[in-house]
């Protein structure tokens, strides 16, 4: 079961019993601020003509999203319900604008810019919350200090989705490929820091270097699948002074096969005997009782194309032996390439990768039905997913406050009544 976000349980560690008045002082506010932040972004219509402010539609799709609202026509009506209640906050100048208005001009937005507005500003509340909080334990328990200044690497998985609604067959119009999105998912902070729609006549794997070009990841290690194991990605991890772990398979060929082959049964046992090299967890799991072997060496001299992996310091194994509950076993082996060397932050890294479907990419199609996503205007399809995105980024940060209801049950209860819980 993939773990929460250490930052965020750290807020509610620290906050306790106060964490709803941290929640509640942002408010209408905050609100103001985030609608202040979204005039910022460029505004292509002709001028003559407009009626509604982009800011305001913009700030309706957003808190309609986190109210259950999954397409344009739920997102009107969710406005309709609440004119009076967003007028403290937005100019609405002409009312409530339609669900076709909503839907041209949230087309007409760049998205990354739309994203990075978003992020940056939720980025910027999450550490005053954590600044706040840690403040507060400091004073209460100044012997913690040390403790609570530890921190270990933060991961940011990198994954691609697809949006199987928006695809279209060849009829009476041209066929239009699914959209495909590839994120940055910080672990850390239990959000998604930058996305890329991957072009139709392109694929993934530069869509991952586009990704790492607006990405913050100093410090930081990066993880992805074998898909996106490239050379011009590992260097491109390593220039901006980020380290990585990469899954190797078979489209690495010969690599693979080296790789592989050099975790036998002698190597193997050979770094059992050393702490800093192996290491084994057991966990229960929903199917059975998993052990993970995690293995993990710095011995590359023997590896001819060391030299071409920018940053490579080790390789590493990890092999999963489940036993299930029909008594049936089942083992699974994984090798990876690093330009890390310590064994806890490898362990950390595989486990933590995962994160990205599971709190991301599933999310987004449970809880948002992001699955349905039928616009058939690029734009707004993306931007539509971008809502969802933000809005679910929201939602896991107050996750904790809601007695850790369901991100499906948070939406349900600010569906009925989104305005007593924003003063």
């Amino acid at each position: 079961m993939a773990k929460k976000s250490r930052k965020l349980i750290a807020i509610k560690e620290m906050v306790g019993e106060t964490g709803f008045i941290i929640i509640e002082n942002v408010g209408i506010d905050a609100l103001l601020e985030l609608r202040e932040e979204f005039e910022d972004i460029e505004d292509t219509r002709f001028e003559p003509y407009v009626e509604h402010l982009l800011s305001d539609i913009v700030m309706i799709s957003l808190l309609a999203v986190m109210a259950r609202a999954n397409e344009w026509g739920e997102i009107a009506a969710f406005a309709q319900m609440k004119e009076e209640w967003l007028k403290k906050f937005l100019v609405l100048p002409h009312g409530i604008p339609s669900h076709d208005t909503i839907q041209r001009v949230m087309s007409m937005i760049d998205g990354t810019v739309l994203y990075s507005l978003c992020i940056q500003f939720l980025i910027r509340r999450m550490d005053i919350m954590a600044e706040t909080a840690r403040q507060r334990r400091l004073l209460q328990a100044p012997d913690t200090a040390d403790e609570a200044e530890k921190e270990e690497p933060n991961i940011i998985a990198i994954d691609g989705k697809t949006s199987r609604g928006s695809k279209r067959n060849k009829t009476d119009r041209d066929a239009v490929k699914a959209m495909h999105t590839v994120s940055a998912y910080s672990t850390d902070r239990g959000l998604c820091l930058s996305e890329v729609v991957v072009d139709e006549k392109t694929n993934e794997i530069p869509a991952v270097r586009d990704l790492l070009d607006i990405t913050s990841i100093n410090g930081s290690i990066v993880t992805w699948d074998a898909l996106n194991t490239q050379k011009d990605t590992v260097a491109a991890v390593i220039k901006k002074r980020g380290d990585y772990v990469g899954a190797l398979k078979a489209n690495q060929h010969t690599f693979y096969e080296d790789v592989s082959q050099y975790f036998d049964d002698i190597v193997c046992d050979e770094l059992k005997k050393d702490e800093t090299k192996y290491k084994m967890t057991v966990d229960k799991e929903q199917s059975g009782v998993a052990t993970r072997e995690y293995y993990l060496t710095q011995d590359l001299s023997w590896l001819a194309q060391r030299k071409e992996w920018a940053g490579l310091k080790s390789i590493g194994c990890v092999r999963r032996t489940l036993k299930k509950l029909n008594g049936e076993t089942t083992v699974d082996t994984r090798y990876f390439i690093a330009s890390i060397v310590d064994l806890e932050a490898f362990a950390k890294s595989v486990r933590s990768h995962w994160q990205v479907e599971n709190k991301l990419h599933w999310q987004l199609d449970f809880t948002f039905k992001d699955d349905q996503n039928t616009t058939m205007k690029k734009h707004g399809a993306q931007n539509l997913q971008t809502m969802k995105r933000v809005a679910l980024a929201i939602l896991s940060l107050v996750q904790s406050f809601y007695d850790d209801k369901s991100l499906k049950g948070i939406r349900f209860i600010l569906s009925l009544g989104f305005e007593q819980h924003i003063e």
